[in-house]
């Protein structure tokens, strides 16, 4: 049995949210080999926005520089596999940072 706050029921909007957050596809997709560079991706947190310029601006030119590197279009499937898993929550318990040019 989970302990939670005695305030805190299954319906319970934050509880939710939280196990929204621990549910959420990792940042990083498995490695295919060890790769001689970092990359740092968004976090849980970012907004969509923040993982769409990521995969434009850093996934993808950096697969275009290096074609045959396995582990750059595991990273641009993981950017696809979250902003998809996002889509299917509901907005009320999205934990994510907002878009910029949402209201």
């Amino acid at each position: 049995m989970s302990q939670q706050p005695a305030n805190m029921t299954e319906d319970d909007p934050q509880l939710r949210r939280n196990r929204l957050y621990l549910d959420h596809p990792d940042p990083s997709p498995d490695q295919a080999h060890p790769a001689d560079y970092l990359i740092h991706p968004p976090g849980r947190l970012a907004s969509n926005a923040t993982w769409r310029r990521f995969r434009d601006e850093t996934v993808i030119p950096f697969m275009a520089g290096k074609p045959d590197d396995q582990n750059l279009p595991r990273y641009a499937a993981r950017v696809e596999e979250i902003l998809a898993w996002r889509a299917g929550v509901p907005t009320e318990l999205r934990f994510w940072k907002p878009d910029p040019t949402a209201k």
